[in-house]
Order: structure tokens, then C-alpha cells, then sequence
């Protein structure tokens, strides 16, 4: 049981586990792609971070300068 990312978890669990439960309850949630304005805010915000000149491939050692920008798209 969960609620948007809590609710995908659940879709994952039930295809990979089937015995492992009797019922699923995801909320707020469809076992579908991302689409749309969301898939283009999250790829944005991908490319925010991996575009941050101290990010070298995930292997940084501090706050990234970038994450000013990624934060700001997250709450438009």
C-alpha cells in the first residue's frame, strides 16, 4: 500500500513478488509510463545535476552548485 512513489514500489512488488501478497493497494498511481510536462520537469532536473561541473559521474564530494536550479524546477 502506498501513495505516488509509495504506489509504484507497490506495482513493482506485485510483478516481481505475486505470492508474496494477497491484495495491492497502490494511491495516487497507474502502472504507466511518464508522460507528458512530469517526464520533461524530471528530465530537466536530470540534466540540472549531470550538468553540474562538480558532479564528475556521480562521484562528487560535496553539494553540487547546480542543485539551486534542480531544486527550483522541482516546485514549479
Amino acid at each position: 500500500m502506498g501513495t505516488s512513489m509509495g504506489a509504484m514500489h507497490t506495482w513493482m512488488w506485485g510483478y516481481m513478488y505475486p505470492g508474496f501478497m494477497d491484495a495491492l493497494m497502490p494511491l495516487a498511481s497507474a502502472p504507466v509510463e511518464i508522460g507528458g510536462r512530469n517526464r520533461m520537469l524530471r528530465k530537466m532536473i536530470m540534466e540540472s545535476i549531470r550538468s553540474d561541473p562538480d558532479f564528475k559521474d556521480g562521484e562528487y564530494t560535496g553539494p553540487l552548485k547546480n542543485m539551486l536550479a534542480a531544486h527550483s524546477r522541482c516546485l514549479s
